[in-house]
């Protein structure tokens, strides 16, 4: 059986699928999700199961792969577009949810329910760096990677117009952070 993807948005979605393979080659998820907006069907996945009708259980010690076995794993992919939570998004947090970024999340849990979910990270997290003088320069507090991995996002692209809004130190930092947080990235 194919992969199922189920799409949110969009804006990402050749480049998601891409990175989301490349991502299930190193991270087998088995849950299947639930809620779906779009789906399309990828058969270029690779097979890592048995063919047994039912889907066999897979232990930390067994590698079904390396016995060139075949099988099908349903894996649901979701996308978002770009999340940036700076600027007026975060005067918004500050004045609304007591500056408690996980709260515009609190109404989206459907995004826990995929197997992968990734996004567009729309900027460095980060409090280092210099700003190099774009009026649109985006950089959002450090503490949003942790929350991007408390609201299920797997993960985020890096590859846009704004993470070098605050230089390479910024950058750097934010891959740091990122992968404290447990959050993947591509693109940088």
């Amino acid at each position: 059986m194919p992969a199922i993807i189920t799409i949110i948005s969009t804006s990402v979605l050749l480049a998601s699928v891409f990175v989301g393979a490349s991502f299930l080659n190193n991270t087998l998820q088995t849950s299947a999700a639930a809620p779906t907006v779009y789906e399309a069907v990828i058969t270029e996945i690779p097979q890592v199961m048995s063919s047994a009708e039912e889907p066999t259980q897979i232990t930390e010690t067994e590698n079904p792969a390396s016995e060139n076995s075949s099988v099908s794993l349903p894996v649901s992919f979701g996308f978002g577009g770009d999340i940036m939570l700076d600027r007026g998004v975060l005067r918004s947090v500050e004045k609304n949810f007591d500056e408690d970024f996980d709260a515009l999340f609190q109404n989206l849990s459907l995004i826990k329910d995929f197997d992968i979910f990734f996004a567009n990270l729309e900027g460095p997290v980060s409090d280092k760096g210099k700003n190099v003088g774009s009026k649109w320069s985006f950089r959002m507090k450090p503490e949003v990677a942790e929350v991007l991995a408390r609201a299920g996002i797997d993960i985020v692209s890096l590859a846009n117009n704004h993470m070098g809004d605050w230089t390479l130190e910024a950058l750097i930092d934010t891959l740091n952070y990122l992968q404290k947080a447990g959050v993947n990235y591509a693109g940088a």
